[in-house]
């Protein structure tokens, strides 16, 4: 569920963009408001979700072939 909230977030923040691009009485702050917002959600998305790899612990308690 959270995926699909992501993605239709960005799609959306990508779509008020183009439309923004295109007006020339658009309005900056909002504008600049819009990259801010897509751009948090870009970087959410190439960041690994927390628990997912392993932490130096886990590893040093796997067994190690001799």
């Amino acid at each position: 569920m959270q995926t699909f909230v992501h993605n239709e977030n960005m799609a959306r923040y990508r779509r008020l963009i183009a439309i923004a691009e295109g007006d020339p009485m658009r309005d900056e702050a909002r504008y600049k408001m819009l990259l801010r917002l897509l751009a948090d959600e870009v970087a959410t998305d190439a960041q690994p979700m927390i628990g997912n790899l392993p932490s130096d612990a886990d590893e040093s308690r796997a067994e190690k072939p001799r």
